[in-house]
């Protein structure tokens, strides 16, 4: 008598549909998680610009100033923007290098550009720039707050710069402020 070995079509049938139902309960889930990871990175990233702007203000011993990105479709840099209390679309280091707007973005004075994903995270900040003078400080002796959002989880979280210019990454949270 022959045995019959391996999945019949039923077992095979159920076993994915349970598989199928704890994909539908965990999705929504990673996606969240997802979302956050993608908030913290940019976080991650305006943090490290922050710090390339405070060093080169140590090296080059002249301010350094951070502004909100201007960018067009294309991503070619504009310079500053005109909303500038958001920063959407990403941020840009310049050195002022005088002869043109006094701590105005002229062209040929970019140290660094960062890019936004367009959509995924929103950012604000409190100024419409940073400026970073030749001892690492803030300039007018203030912190300031930059605060990052994913609209698709509704997640946010804090980007604080000392006094002292030293950027810090807040934890994230779901209480967003308006």
């Amino acid at each position: 008598m022959r045995t019959q070995t391996g999945f019949t079509l039923i077992e095979a049938m159920t076993v994915l549909a349970i598989m199928l139902l704890c994909l539908a309960i965990a999705a929504p889930g990673l996606g969240r998680l997802l979302s956050t990871q993608q908030l913290r990175s940019h976080a991650q990233a305006m943090a490290n610009l922050l710090h390339f702007a405070r060093s080169e203000a140590l090296r080059s011993k002249r301010p350094v100033y951070v502004c909100a990105a201007n960018l067009k479709r294309n991503l070619q840099l504009q310079g500053c923007a005109k909303q500038r209390q958001v920063w959407d679309r990403g941020a840009l280091v310049y050195a002022d290098k005088g002869g043109g707007a006094q701590a105005g973005y002229d062209s040929q004075e970019r140290l660094h550009l960062l890019v936004f994903a367009v959509g995924k995270v929103r950012m604000r900040a409190e100024r419409d720039q940073l400026q970073f003078m030749p001892n690492g400080r803030l300039a007018r002796g203030q912190s300031a707050r930059l605060l990052l959002e994913s609209p698709r989880a509704g997640v946010c979280l804090t980007l604080t710069v000392s006094v002292h210019g030293r950027a810090e990454v807040g934890r994230a949270d779901h209480d967003c402020p308006a």
